[in-house]
């Protein structure tokens, strides 16, 4: 998938919503499995909104604890 840092191979999507989609993606050279969270085209040229996502990333990322998957 284009725009990313580093290498994926989209499988599937997981879900969408209002402003995107999730898909599960495979990451290259160390085949681990993600979550991808995309917005959609008409969303992706808002500030604000790519911000906001940034950071969601950002505290989800922070999480630490057994029973939630890290990113």
């Amino acid at each position: 998938m284009r725009g990313l840092a580093g290498s994926y191979t989209r499988l599937h999507s997981l879900g969408q919503g209002g402003m995107g989609e999730v898909f599960l993606v495979r990451e290259e050279g160390s085949g681990k499995l993600r979550a991808l969270k995309t917005l959609h085209p008409h969303l992706a040229d808002e500030p604000q909104l790519c911000a906001m996502i940034r950071d969601e990333a950002r505290l989800i990322a922070a999480i630490s604890h057994p029973n939630v998957a890290s990113m």
